[in-house]
């Protein structure tokens, strides 16, 4: 049995093989699906949760330059013997206009306009800030709030219920020298550009994508199949990083070794998991190139999703080619795929061949 090194395996990650035969006439493999999603985000984007899929990923804010630890292990909690294989989907969502800020009077955002949040030392009494929305003429707008420190003048307009949100504004005043304060201009408020999200996947065959967005196809060549301590891009951007697992990761295919076959997008363990055994490490970090335009990533969300398939570890079921739904094969068909399938099957022989013992001696 292969473990993790010295981290607990989160069965949140495990695949159970329950393995059910109907009364039926039609043959199918027996199959099993599962896909674990998780968002990284950049702080003030959005405040949906994330989900972690493996045993340890400590932060799920990426930071450009740096990449974060985000390991992934597959175990079979199950009891029967199993090929897994993983892929990976993306969506990635920036910001438009290279990141730059747009004022404008209404606090009504328009279409693809995304509020920009208030630095937070506004948020922190002591800081040297003092409110004097209450001495401004015209009095401001509800939700408005207006600071002074020495002669600079700060502000944010608060909207929202639960949680309230806090947004940027920009506001010119004449200090008329008796503690009172003219507006000069109408308050501007402060959107950033939206711009739609990118999808894309390494994988050839099936859309795992939960997403409406169709999902373009991701063209991998030989090229890209990752080779021993180097850093990948992802499937969508050059600033994406993927950082592989350099140890359990072969150019070939090898017993014990995660491969990447380019013809179908999928990333092989090549060996058979039996009941409570698991693959050594695939992906060990993700993160963000270091020449990433600050100003477009500045409130990202990027979400990998790791899609995971398991297989009968039976012969046929590598090439069978029929379409019986989930319950298909996996269709090593292609002449590329003559070296990957022969490990695998060598892999289920040397699985099913009883181990050899010393001859008893009196």
């Amino acid at each position: 049995m292969k473990f993790i090194r010295n981290r607990k395996v989160v069965v949140g990650l495990s695949v159970v093989l329950a393995l059910i035969i109907t009364l039926s006439a039609t043959f199918a493999w027996l199959t099993a699906k599962a896909q674990k999603e998780n968002v990284f985000k950049n702080s003030g984007y959005s405040n949906s949760d994330f989900v972690v899929i493996d045993e340890y990923f400590p932060d799920p804010e990426l930071k450009i330059g740096e990449t974060n630890t985000k390991e992934v292990t597959i175990v079979n909690t199950g009891s029967e013997a199993a090929l897994v294989r993983v892929t990976f989907e993306e969506m990635v969502k920036l910001l438009g206009n290279n990141g730059a800020i747009t004022m404008t009077e209404s606090s009504t955002p328009e279409a693809g306009m995304i509020p920009v949040p208030v630095n937070n030392e506004l948020l922190t009494p002591g800081n040297g800030w003092t409110d004097i929305t209450e001495d401004i003429d015209p009095a401001v707008p509800t939700g408005i709030k207006v600071f002074k420190k020495n002669n600079i003048y700060n502000g944010y307009y608060s909207y929202g219920t639960d949680p309230i949100k806090y947004q940027k504004i920009s506001v010119s005043l004449t200090d008329n020298l008796d503690d009172t304060y003219t507006l000069k201009n109408n308050i501007k408020y402060a959107y950033y550009t939206d711009k739609a999200a990118d999808y894309g996947s390494w994988n050839k065959q099936h859309n795992w994508a939960p997403w409406a967005e169709p999902v373009p196809l991701y063209t991998a060549s030989s090229s890209d199949t990752p080779a021993a301590a180097e850093i990948y891009t992802s499937s969508l951007t050059l600033d994406v990083l993927l950082k592989y697992y350099d140890e359990e990761i072969a150019t070939t295919p090898t017993q014990g070794k995660w491969y990447y076959n380019p013809n179908d997008g999928y990333f092989y363990w090549i060996g058979v998991l039996g009941g409570g055994e698991s693959t050594d490490m695939l992906l060990s970090g993700v993160g963000i190139d270091g020449g990433a335009n600050q100003a477009i990533w500045q409130k990202y969300e990027y979400t990998l999703i790791v899609a995971l398939e398991v297989l009968q570890a039976h012969k046929s079921a590598l090439t069978d080619t029929e379409a019986e739904g989930t319950a298909a094969g996996w269709r090593l068909n292609n002449p590329g795929d003559a070296t990957l399938l022969g490990a695998l099957e060598a892999a289920i022989d040397a699985y099913n061949t009883p181990a050899a013992t010393e001859p008893t001696t009196i």
